[in-house]
Formats: C-alpha cells, structure tokens, sequence
C-alpha cells in the first residue's frame, strides 16, 4: 500500500505544537516537556483514531476520506522522530550557543541540523515500517522543515535572541562632534557622563564590582590599578567574575603614570612612564596571540592631564549628593511664567528650556576648598544633616559626653550660639581641616564622621539673597513679607 504525503500527520502535529506550547509556558521548563506533551497527545489522537472513537469528528473524517488511505498505525509513528528530535535539537542548540557564545547567526546551521535529524530518522524508519515506504526525501525534508520552523521553544529562542543581541550594533549620539578624532570610539559608561548616556539608551549595563563592605565600585581603584580579588565581595566573585581571566591583570596599573617605580620620592618621571610597555600594549598583545584582536594600530590623539602634575587624568564614577530638583520641577515651570523677563525670550527661551530639561542638581563636589558638606554618617548609613550653627554646638555636646570628641571646639574658643555679631562668628572657621576633625554621636551611640565632600560654588550663588540678610535666622520677616528685595 503506497503511503501519500496527507494532511492528517501535519494536523497531528500542528495539535500536538499547540499544545506542547501551552506546556512550555506552563511550566517554564526546558524543550523535555513540552516533547513528552507532544508525543502523548500524538498517541492519544491515534488510539482515539485506532478505535473508531473519532468517526463522528466530521472535519476529522472528511479529511481522512480526501487524502487517501494511510494507516492509522503510521500516525502514532510520527510522533517518535519527534521526540527523538527534540531531544537532538535540545543538544545542537545548547552546543551551538556554547561553542559559539550564543551567536545569532548559528542558529541558522542550528536549524538546518535540527531539520536534516528529522529527515534522516524519518528515512531511517521507511525502512523498518511498510507505512513508510512510500516517504521520500522530498516529504522528509518537508516534514523536517515543518518541525523546524514551527517549533515555539526555537522561534520564540530566536526572536528574543535577535532582539536582545547588540554585538554588532552601532551606537551614535547626536551631540557627537563629526570633526574630531576617527569617528569610532569605545563606549565606557562607568567613567564617562556622554558615555553612560549613550550606553543607557542603548540598554548596555555599565561594569562594576562589588567591595568587602558592599559598595558598589568600578573595576579600577582610587589608586589607579584594578582591585584585586581578596578586595572583592565572596559572593559577587564567585557569581559573577572569572576568578583565572580577572586574577591575570588584577592589581596592575591601567597608566604607567601611577605605578610606584615612575614616582620615586612623589616625582613623576613622564619620559621613564613614556618609554615602558603599558598594560594597554600588554593587552592588545595578549588578545592578538589569542586571535580576538581584528586589528592593532596606534593612534595619536588628545587626551586630558592633569594640570599640576602632569599625569593622564582617570574618570571616575564617585558617589554624590543631589538635590532632587525634579520634585519641583511642574512648580519651578508654573512660576517661570509669572515672572516678567525683560526680554521675554529669556524666560521662554534659555531659561523655560532648561527648566524643561531639568535633572536631580549634584551638590557635592570632590575638592578641598569651599563650603563643607553639612552631612556626618557612620558606616552603617545612619546620616544627620546639620543646619545651623547652635544644632552643631548641640550635636557636639552630646559627642562630648558620649567620649567620642575630648571638648567642644566652639566652646573652647568662646563661641557662643544665638550671638551673630562678627566677632563672635571670627572666633571658629568651619571650614577644611577643621571641620573634619569634629566627631558626632549617632542616635544608637556611634561614631559619625562628616562626608569629605564640599558643596558647589553655584549653591553659594543661589543663597546669596537669603544668605546676605542672614535668613531665616534673622531678618525672617522681611523675606516672608516680601520686603527685602530678592538680591543686591
């Protein structure tokens, strides 16, 4: 009896990929069950043929009677290369993407081998199954394709891999200049403000690591070299680092400008540093003997140094204070309005703009001279932010008593809070070092120390009004009555 190519197998299988499907997101598993869904509803549907219990299914029957004469018998054989297939293309995908790093265009030999199984175990079975015999490459390869291309675990795996993969994307910022440099940079957006933008948009997580005491820090320390691993987290070394691949580099300098044996007695010797091999030669090295290098020139460009010593500036990612600004964002662009601008484009233009723009303000600033931050924390997060001269004395006090400070400065240079004359004020400077020697007490009892951290010069602009008058603390009314004239 010669076997027709029918629609009844597609059907089955068609019926059976649905409700492998439903399986798969059920339960959220690998390709296992849905194959084993797959193949016993294939059963199911041939006992129930085998039985006559489907004779009343007119669809069902009316296709059988227009498609010729197959052995209801075949049908339950179909389902066994698909289990078996399954299993095959379980394993070339997982090699596939193992070898070759999850490569997209691997999936297209990867489907190709999973269809050419298929093929070859339905080949394979015409010649132990008489139903079979009348299958030839053609309806083999056919059947294979179908599997291949209907299979949800490997179209909803290659439409998100197809999604998801940015390897070979290119990035472009809109602000970029066009008339500087090759046109091609690296993106770092852990050192970087214009890098990190770029990166955000393109949904590339910056490089971090994670320090014995939690804090999130980048891959190169204060030092200029990259942490070692006895500085790391256990847990995020182990979850997340190639302990071999980073353990090669780890301490190394990133810039020959500030290894030890270049600053003899704290003098930078540029022309030594210039001259000796940088771990950015080591590396490029390393990659061309490994063969992941395309190609390795030199190229002359700027780059900034730092004005007093000479040395290439590193760009850090620091922690920072902000004001958050967009809070009052909707209230700020209300009141623009009200204010008569001469010219009017000022308030509408460069001014509403910037409104329009506005981000979350940085406050501190990474510098000696200036107003200090008014903030002391203790390693374990708790913060007190201090906001005037008498809750200092006060804060103090209780530093005093709890054995954390030997005396109160301010009182011990005859300070006295509530008195604003000038010279009462010219006897303490609360400025730097000063003001980091002064230890306050926790609510819990421990010691806190001020966050080294100065405020921007532009906070000291904006005060100015209220500061010059010494508000709130004296001529309050004058201000809250509107009769003070905003600035002199």
């Amino acid at each position: 009896m010669d076997a027709q190519f029918s629609l009844i197998p597609l059907l089955f299988v068609l019926f059976s990929l649905l409700v492998g499907a439903l399986l798969k997101l059920v339960l959220r598993r690998s390709a296992f069950p849905y194959t084993v869904g797959l193949f016993c509803f294939g059963l199911l549907i041939g006992a129930l043929y085998r039985f006559n219990l489907l004779a009343d299914a007119g669809f069902l029957q009316e296709a059988i009677n227009r498609t010729g004469n197959i052995n209801p018998d075949a049908m339950l054989y179909i389902f066994l290369p698909i289990l078996i297939f399954s299993a095959a293309y379980e394993l070339d995908l997982h090699t596939f993407r193992k070898t070759f790093a999850n490569s997209t265009i691997m999936a297209v030999p990867g489907v190709c081998l999973s269809m050419g199984t298929v093929a070859l175990l339905v080949m394979a079975l015409t010649l132990v199954i008489p139903d079979f015999s009348g299958w030839n490459w053609q309806y083999a390869l056919m059947f294979g394709a179908l599997i291949s291309a209907t299979d949800p675990v490997a179209v909803v795996a290659l439409l998100k891999e197809l999604k998801t993969s940015k390897r070979f994307s290119t990035l472009v910022d809109a602000e970029s200049l066009l008339n500087d440099g090759t046109g091609i940079v690296h993106i770092a957006p852990t050192f970087g403000a214009d890098d990190a933008k770029v990166a955000k948009d393109a949904h590339i997580p910056s490089l971090f690591l994670i320090n014995k005491k939690g804090e999130t820090r980048p891959m190169v320390d204060l030092e200029g070299k990259y942490y070692t691993v006895d500085q790391l987290d256990c847990n995020f070394a182990n979850a997340c680092v190639n302990i071999n691949a980073y353990s090669k580099h780890a301490g190394d300098f990133v810039k020959n400008a500030y290894k030890p044996e270049f600053n003899i007695n704290g003098k930078y010797d540029e022309q030594a540093a210039a001259k000796a091999e940088d771990l950015n030669i080591v590396i490029c090295m390393e990659m061309k003997q490994e063969g992941t290098a395309w190609k390795i020139e030199k190229h002359v460009h700027n780059y900034p140094h730092c004005w007093r010593t000479d040395k290439p500036i590193l760009y850090y990612p620091l922690d920072s204070w902000f004001i958050r600004s967009t809070a009052k964002k909707d209230r700020m662009f209300e009141l623009n309005k009200t204010i008569n601008w001469q010219p009017e484009s000022t308030g509408t233009g460069r001014f509403g703009n910037w409104l329009e723009n506005l981000n979350d303000w940085n406050l501190s600033r990474s510098r000696y001279w200036g107003t200090p931050l008014p903030i002391w924390r203790n390693e374990d997060g708790e913060e007190k932010c201090i906001g005037s001269l008498q809750e200092l004395y006060n804060e103090i006090e209780k530093s005093v008593n709890a054995g954390l400070m030997k005396s109160n400065p301010m009182k011990d240079k005859g300070f006295v809070p509530g008195d604003y004359s000038k010279d009462n004020y010219d006897k303490i400077d609360l400025h730097r070092p000063y003001v980091d020697n002064i230890i306050l007490v926790s609510d819990n009892g421990k010691a806190m120390k001020r966050e080294t951290d100065l405020i921007d010069v532009w906070f000291d602009s904006g005060s100015m009004p209220y500061a010059q008058i010494h508000y709130p603390f004296e001529n309050k009314e004058m201000i809250d009555n509107r009769k003070a004239f905003p600035a002199d």
